[in-house]
């Protein structure tokens, strides 16, 4: 929705910057059309569209990537962080012979995968301790807002909890969020964690 001149400022800046990548990609210079008109065609459109999207990932890493930095990780173990949980995706996807459906920032583990994951950072977890991480991942997911300034110590009260005491709709997949969430609460729950760790 255009609601004033610097919404149209940036929608004739997002045209032009799709017409040279279109431009650059190789599209027809018909196709690409005049820069500084607001007529485009659908090859244009397209690269638009995926100057959006990219746009609304990155939106969303930043976002995620500030959760983890809140929940007291380091900007270099959020970004360690970050690889590991999407080339494990990429892993996962890989075993199950599932494409990449294009949505990198969006990436998702199923709870087998997570489990893999869990069981692949630290060895030593037995196997009672990773369904307590499974069962802990309702109650971490439904702290949709985590109070800034207690986000461990609201982790760490969950930690001492019961999973089963706690209400919570059921997790289907694991997002970037949700695993750092565990992996705090992973902390605070098994100390011996934060040495064996492999980040």
């Amino acid at each position: 929705e255009l609601k004033n001149k610097d919404d149209q400022r940036r929608l004739m800046a997002l045209i032009a910057d799709a017409r040279k990548w279109a431009a650059e990609s190789g599209v027809d210079p018909d196709d690409c059309g005049k820069q500084g008109t607001a007529t485009l065609r659908f090859p244009v459109f397209l690269f638009m569209c995926r100057l959006l999207q990219r746009e609304k990932e990155a939106k969303a890493l930043a976002e995620e990537e500030e959760e983890a930095k809140v929940l007291g990780f380091t900007e270099g173990q959020v970004k360690k962080l970050h690889s590991k949980f999407c080339f494990w995706v990429a892993r996962m996807q890989e075993e199950s012979q599932i494409a990449d459906d294009g949505k990198d920032f969006n990436l998702t583990l199923t709870l087998e995968g997570f489990e893999k994951l869990c069981a692949h950072m630290n060895p030593r977890l037995k196997e009672e301790e990773l369904k307590e991480i499974l069962a802990a991942l309702p109650a971490l997911k439904a702290l949709s807002s985590i109070s800034k300034g207690n986000e461990i110590s609201e982790l760490s009260q969950l930690s001492q909890e019961e999973p089963q005491e706690v209400e919570a709709p059921a997790v289907g997949e694991v997002a970037f969020p949700l695993f750092v969430r565990s992996v705090t609460w992973m902390f605070c729950k098994f100390p011996v964690m934060q040495e064996i760790l492999k980040l």
